[in-house]
């Protein structure tokens, strides 16, 4: 396997681990704080920054905002879009399209890949709470990916959406909304989602939230992970798409795009992970987050099961080997093995017995094998380093 395989890989099981827990702010509401705070909802851009600048200083800050779109698709995982480093992922070379006679720009796998797991492109949409709590974006950009998170309760979507159809799609509200924390976090392990703070802006005060009567057209990415076959190998990577709501055939136009996308250059694919779970778009192995939690008779869960398959088709020990070579071709001195150790919160001094380059680099990884932290190793290493997976 190459580097940029084990890479998607890890980013498959991050996304996986990240997709199970999706529904999270459904089953329990965010905890109510208020710190008497206001602050003015500028730009989607603006309000990330501030976040992920100062998380601990956000929580139970009330936002005002001026007209700003309401979107029921979510990003898989907000904030990974305004993440340092994500937007040099998502500025592909030529050579990540593929040839195609559709009006679509085609991406290979690999090219979604990197949009996806790296780049915080990937939007998803959840049916309602029992209670009719609804998930939903509120963005200034008009880009679903790249908004901020909402929790809408039943008597705020009365007011938005009073009469079916509901057509909630492109809402334009004005208002405020409390940003409130999760005790759920998104997956710690991986260094990509590591940090993102999981918040939602609350939407609970009728009186608080104004209507506008214009809709604007939302730019949404469903996406899925997706299982198929290249040549001899059995592989994983991202498929999304990009569809404006304002088209009245959008649905239509995912659905005959994800059915084809499966099937050319050979792939034999078919879907893991549901992108509209409240009205399916394609075909799925799981249909919702819940699915992936669920135990099967052995006990374990889904989740559980589908990373050992990600992990045995996408990191052999060739990747082992593959991640050895980079080490030693990027790194300069032992300096440099001994700093990205501690990137990984494994301290140099448990392993280091001195030597050659190479000699350091393989005492380096018979620890991250002894503390399986691999998959950990992997994202660290590409994030200093991300040419070693980009053609």
């Amino acid at each position: 396997m190459s580097l940029r395989e084990a890479y998607v890989g890890v980013r498959i099981m991050e996304t996986n681990d990240n997709y199970s827990r999706a529904d999270a702010p459904l089953i329990s509401l965010p905890e109510t704080r208020s710190i008497g705070a206001y602050q003015y909802y500028d730009a989607d851009e603006y309000v990330w920054e501030r976040i992920l600048r100062d998380p601990e200083g956000q929580w139970g800050i009330t936002y005002h905002f001026d007209p700003l779109a309401m979107s029921e698709w979510v990003a898989r995982v907000p904030g990974l879009y305004w993440k340092p480093g994500s937007k040099e992922m998502r500025l592909l070379s030529p050579a990540a399209q593929e040839p195609s006679e559709s009006h679509w720009k085609q991406y290979r796998p690999w090219g979604k890949s990197q949009l996806v797991a790296m780049g915080g492109i990937g939007t998803l949409r959840l049916p309602p709470a029992n209670d009719g709590t609804r998930l939903v974006t509120l963005t200034t950009s008009l880009n679903t990916s790249a908004g901020v998170p909402a929790l809408v309760t039943p008597a705020v979507w009365d007011k938005i959406c009073p009469n079916p159809p509901y057509q909630a799609e492109g809402k334009v509200l004005s208002g405020e909304a409390r940003w409130q924390s999760m005790s759920e976090t998104w997956a710690s392990r991986f260094p990509s989602t590591r940090g993102i703070p999981r918040g939602y802006l609350v939407l609970d005060n009728p009186d608080a939230i104004q209507v506008v009567k214009e809709v604007s057209a939302t730019q949404i990415h469903p996406f899925t992970v997706m299982e198929y076959r290249f040549g001899a190998k059995e592989l994983y990577d991202f498929v999304y798409a990009t569809a404006d709501t304002k088209s009245s055939s959008y649905r239509g136009e995912l659905e005959e795009f994800f059915a084809r996308y499966k099937g050319e250059q050979g792939r034999y694919g078919h879907y893991l992970l549901a992108g509209d779970v409240a009205m399916p778009l394609w075909d799925s192995d799981y249909n919702s987050p819940e699915d992936l939690r669920r135990a099967d008779p052995s006990a374990d869960s889904q989740l559980k099961l589908l990373e050992a398959r990600v992990r045995q088709r996408m990191l052999g020990e060739d990747s082992i080997e593959r991640l050895l070579e980079a080490l030693g071709s990027t790194s300069t001195s032992n300096e440099d093995v001994r700093r990205i150790s501690k990137d990984l919160s494994i301290e140099p001094t448990i392993w280091f017995r001195g030597g050659s380059l190479a000699e350091v680099c393989s005492q380096f990884m018979d620890e991250v094998l002894r503390q399986n932290k691999l998959e950990e190793l992997v994202e660290t290493f590409v994030r200093e380093y991300p040419k070693v997976i980009t053609p």
